[in-house]
């Protein structure tokens, strides 16, 4: 999504790039993971939805065209930037969904001001307080997953504690330049994959670690505990691809939320939201048609022509299912 169709909101310590789509008094905020920017969320996925919400997206801090503050990058900090959005766009109300570290935001946001909180998506975020740990060896197929980051040269200590972050920054240093647009071209999702853009956005993240708090930041704990979540009494969707390195978070949400509407997308992984668009549309539709609101789309039809992941190039599709975001 070019810059040129974008809005900036200037705060007190961030001017935050955003964008809306859709005339509907019905308010849906979407909130992209780390290392990503808007852009993350499909057009197809955008424009279903926005025929029955006013759809808003965001750069995250230091994302995207967002500006990048030397300090500030806890999901807290994130979280009064989303409600600070809210409050400029009038938004007294809204549905947050939110992936991987988008997620937490959202969650941050729903238990500080509930109030302003319809309901609240998941889409394969990783809770702290539900998933402690975050190693290699913590993961489905882990074994597998290895094996094939070793094949393209990536040494990864199995107990390695934050190894998503650790991915992260290792795929995006100039030395894996060369393999981030030879993968970009198979059917699969690449971090920073992409001649032009994919190098803007490695650079960028490099740039966050190295010029800001944020590499600290995003190590501290997020201030969660399983007694706080308990509290938010909310219509809660968890959906998580099944070969996910957050699967031990989809597996203990029903010990805070009994009631989470929770769901699993097969032979997939954390980045399913950009690599099957159409079946995450429909499967969010649903979720908000059991609150009432009409449906966005056709599933039946949408599922049809779903373009897949060719499963047998287990290769290609565990690097991609289990990279970081």
């Amino acid at each position: 999504m070019k810059e040129r169709h974008n809005r900036k909101l200037k705060t007190s310590t961030v001017d935050l790039c955003y964008r809306t789509i859709g005339k509907s008094t019905d308010n849906l905020i979407l909130v992209h993971g780390l290392a990503a920017n808007m852009g993350f969320w499909d057009p197809l996925l955008v424009i279903e939805l926005s025929r029955r919400f006013r759809v808003t997206l965001f750069d995250l801090r230091g994302h995207g065209y967002s500006s990048m503050p030397p300090s500030g990058y806890h999901a807290t900090n994130m979280r009064d930037d989303l409600l600070a959005l809210m409050d400029h766009l009038g938004i007294e109300q809204a549905h947050l969904a939110g992936h991987s570290f988008g997620g937490t935001v959202a969650l941050h946001c729903a238990l500080k001001s509930p109030q302003r909180v319809t309901s609240l998506a998941l889409l394969d975020s990783r809770l702290k307080a539900l998933q402690p740990h975050q190693r290699l060896i913590d993961w489905p197929n882990w074994q597998q997953v290895k094996k094939n980051l070793e094949g393209i040269g990536l040494e990864i200590d199995e107990h390695q504690e934050n190894v998503g972050l650790v991915l992260l920054e290792k795929f995006a240093g100039q030395d894996w330049k060369e393999m981030r647009e030879k993968l970009s071209g198979q059917a699969m999702f690449v971090p920073f994959g992409g001649r032009y853009a994919g190098e803007r956005l490695a650079k960028q993240w490099l740039q966050l670690l190295d010029q800001t708090t944020a590499r600290d930041d995003f190590n501290q704990p997020d201030e969660l505990t399983p007694r706080k979540l308990a509290l938010l009494k909310k219509p809660i969707l968890g959906y998580y691809g099944a070969n996910s390195r957050c699967m031990t978070t989809c597996n203990n949400l029903r010990e805070v939320w009994p009631d989470c509407a929770i769901r699993i997308m097969p032979d997939a992984g954390h980045f399913f939201p950009a690599v099957h668009p159409r079946a995450v549309t429909d499967t969010l539709s649903n979720f908000l048609v059991s609150q009432g609101y009409p449906r966005v789309r056709n599933a039946d039809t949408a599922v049809a022509s779903e373009p897949s992941v060719k499963t047998e190039n287990r290769s290609a599709l565990i690097l991609e299912e289990e990279a970081p975001a």
